[in-house]
């Protein structure tokens, strides 16, 4: 008999799977206008092995409560807090999802299958750059292998440390570690790109998040009478960048597979840093600058709302 975490691995192989085989038949589809309906197939078996998911994440969870309450004893007399049983469930599935994932992950097959899926991410976070950069298609393959390369050893990093109790995303030591890791790729990168071209990619990959917080920008100006044009873009992404010292910038590890956005890369914003308001007001005009002071706006409030533990409405 499989166990719970075992159906959940072979769950996420198939996902990732048939997510791969949606993403190439869309692709070909836009450039052959073939007939997209074996896609919409695809979409369907996604969603029921989503709901399947589903099922299981309340499986896990009411074994969970179950396990915590034979540990605790039985209950007393005093009511239970009505938070405390979702809070437990969600915390109990995010840990069963977690030590699926890891042990999936330590499968060649699922990496596999999980490279697959990052490489064709890499259009989509990425692409601006591989046209910055002007490769041959040979150079092109080498570098998004590399840069799969460089996402799972993250990725590795990231579940043993979450193993170990630590979270990455304030244990300077797990940083450490990733560079560490990384560095066999990144060295050939620069191998492969050479000087001139590696500082780009350095670049953009410090540069990301805030691309991530102007493409926000970009997106809720796109259906107004005054959108902004990507060179309008890379002119606020250049702005932000300059406004933030070179000791505070991202390094270069790239974005990781999390399990908790269903494998998919995270694509945090960055803050808007405050000092690059003023010389921004000047670049864009008064419409497109009152949508980036609301976007400001709304990131000090968030930053506010987690300080007092409320939930934020923005990924920052």
């Amino acid at each position: 008999m499989r166990t719970p975490e075992a159906i959940i691995r072979w769950i996420l192989i198939a996902i990732i799977t048939i997510e791969v085989a949606i993403y190439s038949s869309r692709a070909v589809s836009r450039t052959n206008s073939i007939d997209i309906s074996a896609s919409g197939e695809l979409e369907r078996k996604v969603a029921a092995l989503r709901i399947e998911l589903g099922q299981l994440q309340k499986e896990a969870a009411s074994i969970a409560q179950l396990e915590a309450g034979e540990r605790i004893g039985p209950p007393t007399n005093a009511k239970p807090s009505p938070t405390s049983v979702p809070a437990a469930a969600s915390q109990a599935w995010g840990t069963e999802l977690q030590r699926a994932f890891r042990s999936a992950f330590s499968k060649p097959e699922f990496r596999q299958k999980l490279a697959e899926q990052e490489k064709l991410n890499l259009e989509n976070t990425h692409g601006l750059l591989f046209r910055k950069l002007g490769l041959s298609p040979q150079q092109l393959d080498e570098l998004k292998a590399l840069l799969v390369e460089k996402q799972q050893a993250k990725t590795n990093v990231f579940l043993t440390a979450r193993a170990a109790g630590q979270n990455p995303n304030t244990d300077t030591s797990v940083r450490e570690a990733v560079v560490q890791a990384q560095s066999p790729a990144d060295e050939k990168i620069q191998a492969l790109l050479g000087a001139d071209r590696f500082s780009k990619y350095v670049k953009y990959e410090q540069s990301y998040a805030l691309r991530v917080t102007a493409s926000g920008l970009q997106q809720s100006l796109s259906y107004s009478s005054a959108p902004l044009s990507d060179s309008q873009l890379e002119t606020v992404v250049e702005t932000m960048f300059n406004a933030v010292p070179a000791a505070e910038r991202n390094g270069i590890t790239g974005a990781t597979a999390e399990v908790g956005s269903g494998l998919q890369p995270q694509t945090y914003m960055a803050p808007i840093p405050p000092e690059s308001i003023a010389t921004i007001r000047q670049q864009l005009p008064p419409m497109q600058f009152q949508k980036f002071q609301e976007l400001y706006q709304q990131q000090q409030l968030d930053r506010a709302r987690r300080k007092s533990g409320a939930t934020p409405t923005t990924r920052n």
